[in-house]
């Protein structure tokens, strides 16, 4: 019992050590670290996955590969397989208590936990009423399942900040999504074509006599009158705030007609599904209040994204975040050309409406998608053309927003897998002298990735996350499927993390037979 406590006092000592002081460079390339606490048949696991994962074959055709095991194997074989292999590398478990195991081991080794539960459920619906009640109700169920998670990090989870991940188009029609995000993008048109120049610049205003003559339905808005500035003009966020849905969407429909877009107003149907929506939402910031738990709203493709967006920085953090608490965070995806304008809109926003910004800064997820549909649609693709370009644009993104934690205007998670980024985060914390451990920047990785980035951060003191998802395998496994198709960049050059598994399992080895 002395000797526990000796070592307690010494690991707060080092951690009070490293909040105040100059902190060294923090070592990215030990097999030792990336694979501590994991026993010789994991290290093995861990190795033939990667090993795996470095074929394009196996990445393109994994759902048919896995369909070809089960019917060979058998149910009860095929998950057994699984277990050892995919699932056992890049899941929490089949169930809370499986998950919560999980959690506990890494909270041994200092790392937390951002829970989630990873079912995906098909409600596409052929659009009878019948059919539509039946989607409500899945959505209904989904969202119970998302507020059981969070309810879960809260009481798993022993550090700081505890984190919980939700994916909204499992919880609202995608089409309604689609729909409002075109009229969100028409509204910001309407906008910039009031300007001189490209509303790019955040801080641009329209002067109020502009808006009153080429819209005056606007007027007509007793509340928050979109006139009543202190300077005179108006900027894109006090815009975008004026007509923050869900109470304003009328006024969307009389502005797009006004410019000469013509798009039939919500069907009954849609506004129902629409008041569903709201609904969950407010119940996962309840929620998420109630367990002192942050939940990451994840983002998506850019066709639904900015209502995604919209309603996470307009709906939920304008209710449920202020000045020193953020229980709900955004999502920016850096690869996207319009990720700045984005972030210096969000970060204007939450000043205007006085509350504390958070968010989690991803490079993004959808590229091959979003390329084919801009391809396809014939438009411009809105992502980056490059690794490189997206590298200086998740980079560039992180610089700023450090900056805005040590303004005490933002909460951060750096979520990257990329070595030079959070080497970039930690020297600029340093700099900042940013505390590694407040919870005002965390990292996250994704399970059974990324080992050799989240172990040592964690060893120096920071808050390090690994994403944890659970759920009964075959239902999980399209969530497997899906994340092995989007982070193909990081499947596919699992080198660095391929040759930390081989150099240690080679070490465990040798060390074995020699000491025989």
């Amino acid at each position: 019992q002395a000797r526990l406590g000796t070592r307690q006092t010494m690991q707060l000592l080092r951690r009070v050590r490293r909040t105040f002081a100059s902190r060294a460079v923090i070592r990215f390339d030990s097999p030792e670290l990336a694979t501590g606490g994991k026993s010789t048949s994991e290290v093995l696991r861990g190795w033939a996955v990667f090993k795996l994962l470095t074929y394009d074959p196996i990445v393109d055709n994994n759902l048919k590969l896995f369909s070809v095991a089960q019917k060979l194997l058998g149910k009860r074989l095929f998950e057994s397989l699984l277990r050892g292999t995919v699932f056992g590398q890049f899941a929490g478990g089949v169930d809370e208590e499986d998950a919560a195991k999980t959690c506990a081991k890494l909270s041994r080794k200092g790392i937390s936990s951002v829970w989630q539960y990873s079912v995906e459920q098909d409600v596409r619906t052929d659009g009878s009423p019948g059919d539509i009640r039946r989607q409500e109700s899945l959505y209904q169920k989904q969202n119970e399942h998302f507020l059981k998670t969070i309810e879960l990090s809260g009481k798993y989870n022993t550090s700081v900040a505890k984190f919980a991940a939700v994916k909204l188009t499992a919880i609202s029609n995608t089409s309604l999504l689609q729909r409002l995000s075109i009229l969100l993008k028409a509204s910001e048109t309407a906008f910039n074509s009031l300007t001189a120049k490209s509303a790019c610049d955040v801080g641009q205003g329209v002067p109020t006599d502009v808006i009153a003559k080429h819209y005056p339905s606007l007027l007509k808005n007793k509340e928050n009158s979109i006139l009543e500035t202190s300077d005179g003009k108006v900027t894109l966020a006090e815009w975008t705030r004026h007509l923050r849905l869900p109470w304003n969407i009328s006024l969307y429909s009389t502005i797009l007609k006004q410019d000469g877009v013509s798009l039939p107003p919500l069907s009954d149907t849609q506004l129902e599904q629409f008041d569903g929506f709201v609904k969950r939402l407010k119940a996962i910031g309840e929620c998420a209040s109630s367990a002192g738990v942050r939940v990451l709203i994840d983002a998506e493709q850019a066709w639904y994204q900015p209502a995604i967006h919209h309603f996470t920085l307009h709906y939920l953090m304008p209710q449920f975040n202020t000045s020193t608490s953020t229980p709900i965070y955004n999502t920016v995806q850096a690869y996207l050309q319009s990720a700045h304008h984005t972030l210096r809109l969000d970060t204007a926003t939450a000043k205007l409406y006085n509350f504390k910004y958070a968010l989690k800064l991803v490079r993004g997820a959808y590229m091959v998608q979003e390329r084919a549909e801009a391809s396809g649609n014939g438009y411009p693709s809105p992502i980056h053309p490059d690794k490189p370009s997206t590298d200086q644009s998740y980079n560039k993104a992180l610089e700023y927003l450090l900056g805005e934690v040590a303004r005490g205007r933002v909460n951060l998670m750096v979520a990257s897998h990329n070595r030079p980024s959070v080497e970039l985060a930690v020297e600029k914390m340093n700099e900042l002298k940013l505390s590694p451990s407040d919870g005002s920047v965390v990292f996250g990785q994704l399970l059974g990735m990324a080992d050799h980035l989240t172990y040592p951060l964690a060893q120096e003191g920071y808050q390090a996350n690994k994403v944890l998802p659970y759920g009964p395998i075959q239902e999980v496994l399209p969530y497997l499927s899906r994340r092995a198709q989007e982070n193909r960049g990081i499947m596919l050059n699992a080198q660095v993390e391929l040759k930390l598994y081989q150099s240690e399992l080679k070490k465990r080895l040798i060390g074995r037979y020699t000491s025989n």
